[in-house]
C-alpha cells in the first residue's frame, strides 16, 4: 500500500491459479473497503501478468463485483512503467520522451552561463531521470543509449560543446547506485530484505 494505491501481487504455477488467488483477494479486499467506507476506482483498477512461459487461450475473467477488471501489458507503479515482460523498454521509452521535452526546454535558456545552467539540469532534470536507475538500470545498453545520447547532448549544452572530463555517464550514475546500496546493506543501514539479499549474494559468489 502506497497513499491511496494498492498493489496486489500472487504468485502461482499457472495462469489459472494467479486468476483464482487474484479473484479470492480481490474479494476480500473488496470486503475490507465496504467496512470501512472506502471506494475502489473501477477505471484505476487492472491485472497484469508476469510470466516467461507463452499463454494461448482465453484469460479466465477477474471481477469486481459486476465489473470485469481489464488484463494489460504495462502498468504505472511509484514512478516505474512495468511492462509484463519485466524488459524495462516501456520505462525506458517514457523516460526518453520525458528527458527529451524537459532539455528542449532547457534549451531555451542556453545563453545562460554553464554555472547557471549546471544546476538546472543537475536537480531539476537529471533526477527524475535517475530515479530508480537502480532497478532499472541493468537493462541493455541499447535500450539506454537514447538516454545516453540525450543525456550528451545537454551536457553540450550546458558547457557550450566543451564536456569536461568530469562529466559522468548515465551507467555512472547507476553503478553508483549499486555500490551505494552495498555499502548501506554491510553496514546495516539498508532494509532487512535488502541485507538478507545482498547476504545471500555474497554467500553464492563465494
Amino acid at each position: 500500500m502506497f497513499a491511496d494505491d494498492i498493489t496486489l501481487y500472487c504468485i502461482g504455477d499457472s495462469i489459472d491459479d494467479v486468476c483464482s488467488k487474484i479473484q479470492t483477494s480481490i474479494i476480500e479486499i473488496a470486503k475490507w473497503c465496504n467496512r470501512n467506507v472506502v471506494t475502489i476506482h473501477l477505471d484505476k483498477t487492472e491485472i497484469m501478468l508476469l510470466t516467461r512461459k507463452d499463454f494461448i487461450g482465453p484469460l479466465r475473467p477477474v471481477k469486481l463485483g459486476d465489473h470485469v477488471i481489464s488484463f494489460v501489458n504495462k502498468s504505472h507503479c511509484l514512478g516505474f512503467t512495468i511492462d509484463n515482460k519485466l524488459s524495462w523498454g516501456c520505462h525506458i521509452k517514457d523516460l526518453t520522451t520525458s528527458m527529451t521535452k524537459k532539455v528542449k526546454l532547457l534549451h531555451r535558456f542556453k545563453s545562460l552561463p554553464s554555472q547557471i545552467l549546471e544546476p538546472i539540469y543537475f536537480k531539476g532534470i537529471l533526477p527524475s531521470v535517475t530515479y530508480g536507475i537502480s532497478v532499472w538500470g541493468n537493462c541493455s545498453e541499447a535500450k539506454l543509449d537514447g538516454l545516453e545520447k540525450i543525456h550528451l547532448s545537454a551536457a553540450k549544452l550546458i558547457f557550450k560543446q566543451q564536456i569536461p572530463p568530469s562529466w559522468k555517464s548515465l551507467s555512472y550514475f547507476y553503478k553508483e547506485r549499486l555500490l551505494c546500496l552495498t555499502h548501506k546493506a554491510t553496514t546495516g543501514f539498508a532494509l532487512n530484505k535488502l541485507q538478507q539479499s545482498l547476504r545471500k549474494v555474497l554467500i553464492y559468489a563465494i
